[in-house]
């Protein structure tokens, strides 16, 4: 879940509905979007969101391997692709977007951090071999200081989930 500039409630329904749903600040439904699909405003999985201060609503499509963005109506606005199963996305306050993408076990390929500028351009990029660090980054967010903490998932050899805090130097 996402709470908006204006204190309106997003929430991911992604394992069965695939959906995404609006609710007031007092918890009052409002709206609904979304479906099972590849096309836009379908989704495979929706995992995780953000809201950026401007309320565009940025949703991971996590098994389509995309971030798409929405208005605050959830309207369609446009599609971020190439991403490795993107699991959750923050939207800090000076235009920055963080993606922890997961790279699943299945596709063994690098996992890490992407940071995006507000526009989709990436300025950076902490990505690491699944030999090296076989956990999958599930959740992320930022302190007021810019540290970056992500929740991981355990690998194969269990028992090693655990959050990480990524200091800024």
């Amino acid at each position: 879940s996402a709470i908006a500039p204006d204190g309106k409630i997003f929430v991911s329904d992604g394992y069965g509905n695939r959906r995404v749903h609006r609710f007031s600040s007092e918890g009052k439904h409002e709206l609904s979007w979304g479906e099972h699909g590849t096309g836009n405003g379908q989704f495979a999985i929706v995992h995780k969101l953000g809201v950026y201060k401007d309320s565009r609503v940025f949703v991971c499509d996590r098994e389509n391997d995309r971030i798409q963005i929405f208005d605050y109506d959830g309207s369609f606005i446009e599609i971020w692709s190439d991403l490795n199963s993107p699991g959750s996305v923050f939207c800090d306050r000076n235009n920055l977007v963080y993606v922890a993408e997961q790279g699943p076990p299945r596709r063994n390929i690098p996992n890490g951090v992407s940071i995006y500028t507000e526009s989709g351009e990436l300025i950076s990029q902490f990505m690491r071999k699944r030999e090296d660090n076989p956990t999958q980054p599930h959740g992320i967010c930022l302190d007021s200081k810019g540290n970056i903490y992500l929740a991981e998932l355990e690998s194969s050899k269990k028992n090693d989930q655990r959050v990480s805090k990524l200091v800024r130097i």
